[in-house]
């Protein structure tokens, strides 16, 4: 089967009587780099569209001996950038396997992906010589994750039905998670900050360039204030949230290279013919009582990960100018940004 198999309809009103029932339906939505290819893909096997409501929905209609397709291309609030979605229906009337009307449709919308694939060309020059660019948010996107991994850690942690090592398991998995994604999520944040405000002589400066995709997290925050115009301030003035702010960093970095620290050392102790396994936990904390291990997080450790990240971007924020502070404040709630 390929798409001649596929036949664009050029009258629907010689078609409406015969839609049966819906059998199956494909939804592209939120994935902003598969909607235009998948347009391209459609406009360039059967030309232009049936209906077209500028700003809001573009339509084709498709048919074969057993079925009936909708294509259609969606502008809304939900999705400003667009989404589309494949409705085949099967014919009424005719007695037709419902099995070969859903082969058909999976077959469809396999062979349109890949068909769009082919405009990649087309599609870097649309990228090139676009007027008004976006991009996307990790800020955004990994302090929604860190959310709702700490979530789901607080749901297992009251769930029933689990036997008690099941459950700490779980919970432990989670808060790992969430503690790392809190953590991409300042740096996604920083990283936003240095795209949208990076001075524009140093923007040019190619080992600049180089030398921030390199820099850690730390350095880059006491930079941002000198590289960045942002700012009302030429550094950010020490304090308490920036020395809880630099342990975080400390234990992310023994956490991301798997650094084999002291209290991931036990001892076998014989003791009254019993065996015990013995660490010196009382080493296991920094001076603020975070844990110096991935494995001793929980779901108040995370907690206060959290605060302390919060803190710190209230901390950015305030030593920004006002419609600076006002534009980096609403990243926290947009997935795609403009640049």
């Amino acid at each position: 089967m390929n798409l001649n198999h596929f036949k664009k309809v050029e009258d629907y009103s010689q078609t409406s009587d015969k839609i049966g029932v819906k059998v199956k339906e494909f939804v592209c939505n939120h994935l902003y780099d598969r909607v235009y290819p998948i347009f391209l893909a459609v406009k360039a096997r059967y030309g232009e569209p049936d209906v077209v409501e500028p700003d809001n929905w573009i339509g084709y209609t498709l048919s074969t001996d057993n079925s009936i397709l909708f294509v259609e291309f969606f502008v809304t609030e939900e999705s400003p950038s667009g989404k589309v979605v494949i409705d085949h229906f099967s014919i009424s009337g005719e007695g037709k396997n419902e099995l070969l009307v859903q082969s058909e449709a999976d077959e469809f919308v396999k062979l349109i992906l890949e068909e769009s694939r082919k405009h990649q060309g087309q599609i870097t020059k649309i990228v090139k010589n676009a007027p008004t660019k976006f991009i996307e948010n990790p800020y955004y996107l990994y302090w929604g994750s860190a959310k709702n991994l700490l979530h789901l850690a607080k749901m297992f942690s009251d769930a029933s039905g689990l036997d008690d090592k099941e459950k700490a398991e779980r919970v432990r998995f989670l808060c790992i998670g969430a503690f790392f994604m809190f953590m991409a999520a300042f740096e996604g944040f920083l990283n936003l900050l240095y795209e949208h405000y990076l001075d524009d002589d140093l923007r040019l400066d190619d080992n600049v360039q180089r030398y921030l995709k390199r820099a850690d997290i730390d350095l880059k925050l006491r930079l941002s204030p000198r590289f960045c115009t942002c700012f009302e301030v030429p550094v950010l003035e020490k304090g308490e949230e920036l020395s809880r702010f630099q342990s975080l960093i400390n234990l992310r970095n023994d956490f991301i290279h798997a650094n084999l620290v002291e209290t991931m050392r036990y001892a076998l102790h014989q003791e009254y013919g019993f065996e015990f396994l013995v660490s010196e936990e009382h080493k296991g904390h920094n001076r603020y009582g975070l844990p110096n291990k991935a494995t001793a997080l929980n779901i108040a450790y995370v907690e206060d990960v959290q605060e302390i990240i919060e803190k710190m971007i209230q901390k950015v924020l305030e030593a920004m100018k006002p419609l600076c502070r006002i534009d980096a404040n609403s990243w926290q709630h947009q997935y795609l940004l403009p640049i």
